[in-house]
């Protein structure tokens, strides 16, 4: 489906009104930010959207549901949120994250939780103890699965999940992704690495390769926490002109991509990575590893593929190959076209979710 092209109806047939989604999280990551995107679209369609969230308090996640859902009900523990769940005559129950799927899977078989229950999975689990699998597998039934890849979904059933049970639903952005550039101010190359500090986002390796480079430019670090990182430049003589810094609980715009250069992803395990959809929207050079359904899904525009797990080297080498022809003006820059809008996403949300049938294709 391209941008162009007619979106399915959400109005036909038998109305839907009441999807939940269950969350355990005080970050914002890409599978936080898309849920709100729908749910904010989904909202202007006459769907009523409940986050249930259990959170340390008023958390940035927190907030952002409150933006984006019709109602938020946060609650401190996962029993309290499965109870509050079972309290709201939903259509459906989207779920994020194992410990909160568990039990909502068994109170679902109870007929405690009403509607269909579907467990969204939008990563490769790569740090999942085999066990974590087992209970995986061994409590499907009952259970749907929204995969936003087709890595994803392969990789489910790899582990023992059922592929009539997976729903694939491509990852979209909003329209003002696609906006009109901002004339890129002068000043000197910008490298940025983006998202929340998880040992497999492999941060540390990208700012080691960026300071072995030694080329003149600065790295912006986008990301939750930075506490890790005075301690690995001091490990460092900082090269002449270079600058490194990190900007922490910043949810990225349009307009910051419009001030970047290159982006550079070096995370070891990643289905689709929103921000590279992002930087691409926006016209970015991209340096990237090579794992889930990046390449595929990015139509080619990563300009450098790394290997899946890549050297420091290997990193270094793409950073000084690509910095000399990096900096482009606004018109100069080649994006990606939204070949699957947030609008027809919902559409096949609804599709899938609500009506419980299988979402359109995208292509």
């Amino acid at each position: 489906m391209t941008r162009n092209q007619s979106i399915p109806s959400v109005n036909s047939g038998k109305r839907h009104s009441c999807l939940v989604f269950l969350f355990r999280t005080d970050r914002i990551g890409g599978s936080e930010r898309r849920a709100g995107e729908v749910a904010s679209l989904l909202r202007s369609r006459g769907t009523e959207v409940i986050a249930v969230n259990v959170s340390s308090g008023n958390s940035a996640a927190s907030q952002f549901f409150k933006k984006h859902f019709t109602t938020l009900h946060p609650e401190k523990s996962v029993t309290s949120a499965l109870k509050r769940c079972s309290q709201i005559n939903a259509n459906a129950v989207v779920t994020y994250g194992m410990r909160m799927t568990l039990p909502a899977r068994a109170l679902s078989v109870l007929g405690i939780i009403s509607g269909s229950l579907y467990n969204a999975r939008n990563g490769l689990d790569m740090n999942w103890p085999t066990w974590w699998h087992a209970l995986d597998r061994a409590t499907q039934a009952g259970n749907k699965f929204l995969a936003n890849s087709q890595a994803v979904k392969e990789h489910l059933i790899a582990h023992g999940i059922a592929a009539k049970r997976i729903h694939v639903l491509p990852p979209a952005l909003p329209d003002e992704w696609f906006s009109t550039l901002t004339p890129r101010t002068k000043r000197p190359l910008r490298i940025a690495m983006i998202g929340n500090h998880r040992p497999e986002k492999n941060q540390v390796l990208g700012v080691r390769a960026f300071l072995s480079s030694r080329i003149r430019a600065e790295l912006i670090i986008y990301t939750d926490s930075a506490e890790w990182l005075p301690s690995e430049l001091a490990r460092w003589e900082i090269p002449e002109l270079a600058r490194v810094q990190a900007i922490t609980n910043h949810t990225m715009e349009p307009s910051d991509y419009d001030e970047v250069d290159v982006v550079l992803h070096t995370s070891l395990s990643e289905s689709v990575p929103r921000v590279l959809l992002e930087a691409a929207s926006r016209g970015c050079r991209i340096i990237a590893t090579d794992v889930g359904s990046t390449d595929s899904v990015l139509q080619g525009t990563v300009h450098r593929l790394l290997s899946p797990e890549p050297s420091m080297d290997e990193v270094t080498q793409a950073l000084l190959d690509i910095a000399p022809s990096a900096p482009l003006d606004a018109p100069e820059r080649v994006r990606i076209t939204n070949s699957w809008t947030l609008t027809a996403y919902s559409c096949a949300f609804l599709d899938n979710v609500l009506r419980n049938r299988e979402a359109p294709s995208p292509c």
